[in-house]
């Protein structure tokens, strides 16, 4: 249904939690299509109450976050906002690294364990057993239990895993 429209009949709106991430996109966005009248800026904080920051419920056909998700305090409260967000049959686009088979530490988490917001979250037995980039299989198990439905990754990490042992990134997708 989606696909026979031009990209100008939507909007966007990309959001982060720093106004210099905000102007820097609008920047580009500007210099790529000479205007940005679909697309709008907003600051938003997912580890605070969607609705409060101003984002209505059921108001947004697609959500995707790049590399953002795993640092969440609590992974389960933000995807249940972002769910809120999505309208019925929208659907949630994560692009994460993730954990090799085994859930081994990857090098790259050398330097952000230094970080705070990397591991002081809160863990969840269910969806969120260790802090940080998590294994695909978490990620999925976390969509299903907050209500997503046919989530899927892509590539399909099912066969990546047992062709490597060191793809370190998948999307994720489920729908409302």
């Amino acid at each position: 249904l989606l696909e026979n429209k031009a990209l100008d009949q939507f909007s966007y709106t990309y959001t982060d939690v720093a106004n210099k991430m905000l102007r820097s996109t609008k920047k580009s966005i500007f210099s790529i299509l000479n205007h940005n009248d679909h697309f709008n800026s907003r600051k938003l904080d997912f580890n605070q109450s969607f609705s409060q920051q101003g984002y209505s419920e059921s108001s947004y056909h697609v959500i995707w976050g790049v590399n953002a998700a795993h640092v969440a305090n609590d992974l389960k409260f933000t995807l249940s906002e972002i769910y809120k967000t999505l309208k019925p049959g929208g659907s949630i686009i994560l692009s994460e690294t993730v954990r090799a088979r085994g859930n081994q530490m990857i090098q790259q988490e050398f330097l952000l364990n230094t970080l705070e917001d990397y591991w002081n979250v809160k863990l969840d037995k269910d969806i969120r057993p260790c802090h940080g980039f998590m294994v695909w299989q978490d990620w999925v198990k976390a969509l299903e239990v907050i209500g997503f439905r046919e989530v899927t990754t892509i590539p399909d990490m099912r066969i990546v895993e047992n062709q490597y042992d060191n793809c370190y990134v998948a999307l994720v997708r489920g729908i409302k």
